[in-house]
């Protein structure tokens, strides 16, 4: 069974494409936004750290309809319930708003 994303359409998708190791023909040439600058650093260097490459365990996984609990514990990512998950000692908070507690080097996706 292969890798099969979907064809990155917006800018955020063709720099986290970039990460995940995706070929990305038209990444954009530069970052609009902060957030933006932050997944392009990612992006350039691989996906932080050497980047997440999934084994063929875990595509099987993700792709067989399991709990999302079992795809986090094959992936090796720490899910502490607090909006955001740790990958590779980086906290990566998904919220509408910024997180109070979050310290260099950490990211926020939000609104």
């Amino acid at each position: 069974m292969s890798n099969t994303l979907p064809e990155p359409i917006l800018r955020k998708e063709k720099y986290l494409a970039k990460a995940a190791g995706m070929t990305v023909t038209d990444l954009p040439e530069k970052p609009l936004t902060r957030e933006e600058e932050y997944l392009a650093a990612i992006a350039e260097s691989g996906g932080g750290g050497g980047g997440f490459t999934p084994t063929q365990e875990q595509l099987d996984a993700m792709n067989s309809g399991i709990t999302e609990q079992r795809v986090t514990q094959l992936a090796g990512i720490d899910d502490t319930g607090n909006n955001y998950i740790r990958v590779n000692d980086i906290k990566l908070y998904f919220s509408r708003t910024p997180p109070l507690d979050a310290e260099d080097g950490d990211l926020w996706i939000g609104g």
